[in-house]
């Protein structure tokens, strides 16, 4: 029997697919799993149009569908790899109410007492705005040891009303980011970039239109990294502090 070879083409497409999948930073239990995208753009392309993955153009990260896991695992099975869960200490998940006290613990242990978020202020943002905070959580002690958080608006510029107040607008096109941090000790595990690479994905899913956030100077090609762009300084000066303000456009709306 003649043994069938794949095209040049078809080849690179599903080893593409695999190395982005085995390399991924987490596998959410529902849907997603994200990775670096290293890979040549034309073949992110399409991969996308495949609908195995969604890549936002300015960002080195992409967004593995649930089609493209599932054909991810096949081709495993196929070429008789192995496959491993990543992150398998930490659970990702939405914060509730009662996280209040560890997340203000963990904004007080990262940021100068100037720049932290009260318990009050992140008890009022949780009541009216807990889907849009996620934390890393250590499965075995529940411990939290990062978190991002946000509010939905239809204001174009951050200001210091954010963090001081729950603005919170359910049908708001937009995303103000108000917080992310990780503990000292849980950094350089890559947990900072799959809270975001979670809030992003969840955000875009939701259909909103961008997302702002405010950093120091020294973040912002961190940020650029993710897919941001630098609009330069911010109108915020929170905690007497000159911050740069990011944004990411998932789609154009009116300014």
């Amino acid at each position: 029997m003649k043994k069938h070879i794949k095209s040049y083409e078809r080849s690179i497409e599903e080893l593409s697919l695999m190395m982005l999948y085995l390399t991924r930073w987490h596998k959410n239990q529902d849907i997603f799993t994200y990775s670096w995208a290293n890979t040549n753009y034309a073949t992110l392309e399409t991969l996308e149009k495949k609908g195995w993955i969604c890549h936002w153009k300015k960002s080195k990260y992409v967004r593995i569908t649930k089609a493209g896991k599932e054909k991810a695992q096949s081709l495993l099975e196929e070429y008789a790899l192995s496959d491993q869960e990543p992150f398998e200490s930490y659970r990702f998940r939405h914060a509730t109410i009662p996280d209040a006290q560890q997340i203000a613990q963990l904004e007080a242990m990262c940021f100068p007492p100037e720049q932290a978020c009260s318990l009050e202020s992140i008890q009022a943002k949780l009541n009216v705005a807990s889907d849009y905070f996620i934390v890393a959580e250590k499965k075995e002690t529940h411990q939290i040891v990062g978190y991002i958080g946000g509010m939905a608006t239809n204001a174009t510029k951050f200001s210091d009303a954010f963090f001081i107040h729950a603005h919170h607008d359910p049908k708001g096109k937009n995303i103000m980011l108000i917080g992310l941090a990780v503990l000292p000790a849980h950094r350089h595990q890559r947990i900072a970039y799959e809270l975001m690479m979670e809030m992003l994905s969840q955000m875009a899913e939701k259909g909103r239109y961008t997302v702002y956030l405010t950093c120091l100077e020294n973040k912002v090609k961190f940020y650029k990294k993710m897919g941001f762009s630098d609009l330069g300084l911010s109108a915020s000066y929170w905690g007497d502090t000159q911050w740069h303000e990011m944004r990411l456009v998932f789609k154009k709306g009116e300014d």
